[in-house]
């Protein structure tokens, strides 16, 4: 040990007193209060400040996500001694994760009124070891229309005029998020007579395709205001969700930087199960599962007819917003039964 002046005036004073040995210069170890980590001698503890919304801020739900309208919010925190930052609610509703400094995500509020947005530092096993919360507002959108969402959504569209069975009738341009819509009779995209509502729906379809390499949609229409079918007891017409602009039907799809198209009728192959299910031996099977499959699962459309569904679907998707409806044919069994109130 290296001995200074106080270290030798004092070991000179335990030797006049009878006492011998060299003197410990080691910090005395201090047991932390009861809860409180254990915190190694020369180490930062562990902290989180929420920096970003600042508390009692108010936002207006004025972005889009989906067909919904959101309010959007932008969280940083500062940290340190902390691997991860997990953004939660109060009611541990997880609304992101951030790995690295500046400690952001974008977080959706739907809800309206007061939130709280938690955020739970963890160290590198996953333990809890800071925490920080901050209060906001959710305000109504200040424009809810759909027309505004619309707009909000960047689409090419004006109002249509006055069309049997359509709610809010629009004429939207045939490219939406860069993916053409093309009628598989015209050689170009082409614009598209809908229900406002219907609108929303295709710019999420166009998204879902674009990151499968697709960047065309071939269809067979949109509005055509007719019956499900003429075999309805008694003859009652049954409106298809066509009537209201609120249906497509998919002839193919187009691949990105080729001719190639992906055909409902040639490259379909029935499954036992559509989603989940096992999928073919070809890209082109593997792909329009994969499109129908992801459109179910995240909820895009309600009702999704495929050649899963009867023989008429053999050519075709049919994609619709049949209000509750939530049905996707997952059996075969040969030609499929035709259920009530579903398209063919």
């Amino acid at each position: 040990m290296r001995t200074t002046p106080s270290t030798l005036a004092l070991s000179i004073a335990m030797a006049s007193l009878g006492c011998t040995g060299t003197v410990d210069e080691t910090p005395a170890m201090i047991e932390p209060p009861p809860g409180e980590p254990w915190i190694e001698p020369g180490t930062v503890a562990p902290s989180l400040e929420i920096i970003e919304p600042i508390g009692g801020t108010a936002f207006a739900r004025d972005s889009v996500s989906g067909h919904t309208w959101v309010a959007e919010v932008i969280v940083r925190a500062r940290a340190t001694g902390v691997a991860r930052v997990v953004y939660e609610t109060e009611t541990r509703r997880r609304l992101g994760v951030a790995d690295a400094a500046p400690w952001e995500r974008v977080i959706h509020f739907v809800g309206e009124g007061a939130r709280t947005i938690v955020a739970r530092g963890l160290d590198a096993e996953g333990n809890l070891v800071a925490e920080d919360d901050v209060k906001v507002e959710v305000d109504p959108p200040t424009d809810s229309s759909c027309h505004a969402m619309l707009d909000a959504l960047g689409l090419d569209w004006r109002p249509a005029a006055a069309t049997m069975g359509i709610a809010d009738p629009v004429r939207v341009q045939g490219v939406i998020n860069d993916v053409g819509f093309r009628y598989y009779s015209y050689d170009a995209p082409t614009a598209m007579l809908m229900d406002c509502s219907f609108a929303p729906r295709l710019a999420e379809f166009a998204d879902v395709v674009k990151e499968l390499g697709i960047d065309e949609i071939i269809h067979v229409g949109i509005y055509n205001y007719r019956c499900v079918r003429d075999d309805t007891p008694g003859g009652e017409c049954v409106l298809s969700q066509h009537s209201f602009g609120r249906a497509i039907d998919i002839n193919s799809l187009g691949v990105a930087g080729s001719g190639a198209r992906y055909r409902v009728l040639a490259d379909w192959e029935k499954s036992s199960a559509t989603c989940p299910g096992p999928r073919g031996t070809s890209e082109a099977d593997q792909t329009l599962h994969d499109v129908v499959c992801t459109l179910w699962d995240d909820e895009i459309f309600n009702v999704l007819l495929t050649p899963n569904y009867n023989d008429v679907h053999a050519n075709h998707f049919q994609f619709d917003i049949t209000p509750d409806g939530h049905f996707l044919r997952d059996s075969v069994g040969g030609v499929d039964p035709l259920l009530p109130d579903l398209d063919d």
